[in-house]
């Protein structure tokens, strides 16, 4: 079944600036959850980026929609939710559209807060997480995590941290890489967080890997530590780091309605 009109949701077409999409010569892929012209519950959420780069839409397992599940300003948006145990949403050719300078965009809710729970993975080679890219909850440290090449800096990698935002309130997150710059930041709601002396590249990706949104993937295997929340407007600028004003832009509201 179609979904019904999605009350302020971000246009197809966007200028940078202006009330359009920051650096959208760089936004690679951008699965708005819900795009226009998404099945509810979806069968396959739409990369409705607006740069030249191949799209690349996501399978998805368990994910359902929730009506006017965020609002920002006089704006309210359709979210994508996922059940903390089976909702999952991957791509399985990553090869081309990773490596050592990117920046990731979210909006996240979180229904509960667990440990090691995962928002973002991707190039994860086997179960030892000794390398890849990771977004994750570290309950025990009351830290959401952004790392680099490992799943933490004492496995070998790199990270940047923030307080773990509290359960039941949205939150943007900006998680930027440029391994040969030296950056590595996350932000929440527009401020940056903790960032590491020295930026570990997160190694190389294959196309047998899975990048995942929602749970954590290792190669092909996407089968664990399942979020327990809602997420939308999920953005990855390719071999393109944004700077701080870039991510206020998108903070405050970066789209066309």
């Amino acid at each position: 079944m179609s979904l019904p009109g999605i009350t302020g949701s971000i246009a197809q077409a966007a200028n940078t600036g202006g009330g359009g999409v920051t650096q959208e010569a760089y936004l690679s892929h951008w699965w708005k959850m819900p795009s226009p012209g998404e099945s509810s519950p979806p069968t396959a959420i739409i990369d409705a980026a607006t740069n030249a780069d191949t799209r690349r839409d996501l399978s998805v397992a368990n994910i359902t929609t929730a009506s006017g599940g965020r609002t920002l300003g006089t704006d309210t948006f359709d979210v994508y939710e996922f059940n903390g145990s089976s909702a999952k949403s991957y791509n399985q050719n990553q090869a081309t559209f990773y490596g050592d300078k990117l920046s990731i965009c979210a909006w996240v809710k979180l229904d509960s807060r667990q440990t090691y729970e995962s928002i973002f993975s991707a190039g994860v080679t086997n179960g030892g997480w000794n390398d890849g890219l990771f977004i994750y909850q570290q309950l025990a440290l009351d830290k959401l995590m952004f790392t680099s090449g490992a799943y933490s800096a004492a496995a070998g990698g790199s990270e940047a941290t923030q307080p773990l935002p509290a359960a039941g309130s949205w939150f943007h997150m900006a998680a930027i890489l440029d391994v040969a710059g030296g950056v590595q930041e996350l932000y929440i709601n527009g401020t940056a967080g903790t960032s590491p002396g020295t930026v570990v590249s997160p190694g190389s990706f294959s196309s047998s890997y899975k990048m995942t949104i929602g749970n954590l993937a290792w190669g092909a295997s996407s089968n664990n530590y399942y979020i327990d929340g809602q997420m939308s407007d999920f953005r990855i600028y390719h071999n393109f780091a944004l700077s701080a004003a870039d991510v206020a832009a998108i903070y405050a509201g970066d789209w066309s309605p």
